[in-house]
């Protein structure tokens, strides 16, 4: 499994297929708004979701952003989560 990470999107790969995807555009310098988390319906159930919302977590916090969220998946994961607090858009 890796990730594969490019200018507004996150991919999964696992064996060499995508398993799935979290995407944003960027507001500003300093904003994403994170739109889409999606998982191949071969691949759910597995958490790869949730590990993709973590990646772009960890991503935000190493360029210094903050997150806004569209994404439902997103929002529900990171609300619910104390660690990832920091990288909401107040």
């Amino acid at each position: 499994m890796e990730f594969k990470e490019e200018e507004t999107r996150i991919a999964l790969v696992v064996d060499g297929v995508e398993a799935g995807e979290i995407t944003w555009k960027n507001d500003d310098d300093s904003l994403w708004i994170v739109e889409h988390t999606r998982v191949n319906e071969a691949f759910q159930g597995k958490g790869y979701a949730g590990q993709l919302v973590e990646a772009v977590v960890e991503r935000a916090r190493r360029e210094g952003k903050k997150l806004e969220l569209v994404c439902p998946y997103a929002k529900k994961v990171i609300d619910r989560t104390p660690e990832y607090q920091d990288v909401l858009h107040k």
